[in-house]
């Protein structure tokens, strides 16, 4: 089954996000503030230009 990653913020707590992470047989939720989602974004930013870098030196999508 594919993979469903949510992103949920709290109207009545601002700054405060809900992740929750569901693969059908594995289910997970972690609460973050705004610093930690952030740093999440900047992660998975990071780790796309990587993986771009690696199909351009290999000539194009894997």
């Amino acid at each position: 089954m594919a993979t469903r990653v949510c992103v949920d913020n709290y109207e009545a707590y601002p700054g405060i996000f809900r992740v929750s992470f569901d693969s059908g047989d594995v289910r997970a939720a972690v609460v973050l503030t705004r610093p930690q989602l952030e740093q999440l974004r900047s992660c998975v930013t990071d780790s796309l230009a990587r993986d771009d870098a690696v199909r351009r030196r290999r000539g194009g999508d894997l």
